[in-house]
């Protein structure tokens, strides 16, 4: 009986014991549960934040981008009062600050702009006066109204003659450029033969051809009337002649065609001149520049005739371009020591004609 109760008191207690243990265990179980639940809460809330952050994030630095890029009219739009928030209300900030100091300087350097072009206008209209005086008592002077000269004399007053020349040349390109530059030359189109136009100025330029034995080459198909401003397409002519008679050596070729080609007129000027070096030709038409072959030379030269001649084909709503080496007369010679010289320019006029443009001032000078 002893055996039997300490059996029974022993299985009682490791019964109790294991009762005990599974309460005990579920209780740690019950706390592992709920720690685990809070934890993967806190995650969710951490991951929540971030990714709320992390998109603010990424669009501060998409605007930034912009805004290297001179982009700076879309304001970032963000809502809250996190420092992410803060920063970016600081950046539109100076955004418009940015913006503000552009616009300000952009107002300025155009208002500089504009004072340039009117002094060189005003000035450029004041010196053509005495410059045509001096010329007109030159021209008196030389054809012997004044009494005879000697021969020093008379090789004197002739040099002085071209150098005042191309002083009223070079008066009457800025008088032309600044009336460009402003924007108040007007464009009067009316019915006009072009071809009539281009042998008016090959007439013009007659001493200066005949003086290098230079030929003329004309290939005119028959090409209707058309609605151009006469003095603008004969200052293009003047300009284009000028170039390729200045820099075609004696005996040469100028080849000018005039042709009708379905909605346009195509117009073709080719030189057998020094060419246009292929670095220097992307600047051919900016304002001033002269290629570094052709001042080598003719020292002589304003650099503004193309600047000129594309203004208006442009603003007329034709278009202009150019190629050298020239193919529109090598190729036909077949000269391979010919290659990589001269140049021919290209002008495309519109059947219907120049756009119409108002304005204060004649490109006619």
């Amino acid at each position: 009986m002893k055996l039997s109760n300490k059996i029974i008191v022993i299985i009682y207690s490791s019964f109790v014991f294991f009762v005990a243990s599974i309460y005990l265990l579920s209780d740690v179980i019950a706390i592992l549960i709920s720690n685990l639940i809070v934890f993967y809460i806190a995650l969710l809330f951490i991951f929540f934040i971030f990714r709320k952050h992390d998109d603010k994030l990424k669009l501060l630095q998409s605007k930034i981008k912009k805004m290297q890029k001179g982009e700076m009219e879309e304001k970032i739009k963000l809502h809250g009062k996190d420092e992410i928030t803060k920063l970016a209300d600081s950046i539109n900030s100076l955004m418009v600050a940015i913006k503000s100091k552009a616009i300000s300087k952009a107002s300025k350097n155009k208002e500089i702009e504009a004072a340039k072009v009117d002094f060189v206008s005003l000035a450029s209209h004041q010196l053509r006066t005495p410059l045509s005086i001096i010329k007109w008592y030159i021209d008196y002077i030389v054809s012997g109204d004044a009494g005879e000269l000697k021969t020093d004399q008379l090789k004197y007053l002739r040099e002085t003659y071209k150098a005042n020349e191309r002083m009223i040349e070079l008066v009457n390109n800025l008088l032309i450029v600044s009336r460009i530059d402003l924007g108040t030359f007007s464009i009067e189109p009316k019915m006009s033969n072009i071809v009539s136009l281009s042998d008016e100025i090959v007439k013009k330029f007659k001493k200066e051809i005949d003086s290098k034995s230079i030929i003329i080459s004309k290939e005119y198909d028959k090409v209707s009337k058309i609605n151009v401003d006469p003095s603008l397409i004969k200052l293009v002519f003047e300009n284009l002649l000028t170039n390729s008679i200045k820099y075609t050596p004696d005996n040469g070729i100028v080849k000018i065609s005039i042709k009708e080609k379905d909605d346009h007129v195509l117009i073709k000027v080719s030189d057998r001149g020094c060419g246009i070096p292929e670095e220097e030709q992307a600047k051919i038409f900016t304002k001033l520049f002269r290629a570094e072959n052709v001042k080598r030379i003719e020292s002589v030269g304003t650099g503004l005739g193309l600047y000129i001649v594309k203004a208006i084909i442009e603003k007329s709503g034709g278009s202009i371009w150019f190629e050298s080496p020239s193919k529109e007369i090598f190729s036909e010679e077949g000269d391979p020591n010919l290659e990589g010289l001269g140049t021919t320019v290209f002008i495309k006029i519109p059947l219907k004609g120049m756009k119409k443009k108002g304005g204060s001032k004649s490109l006619s000078v």
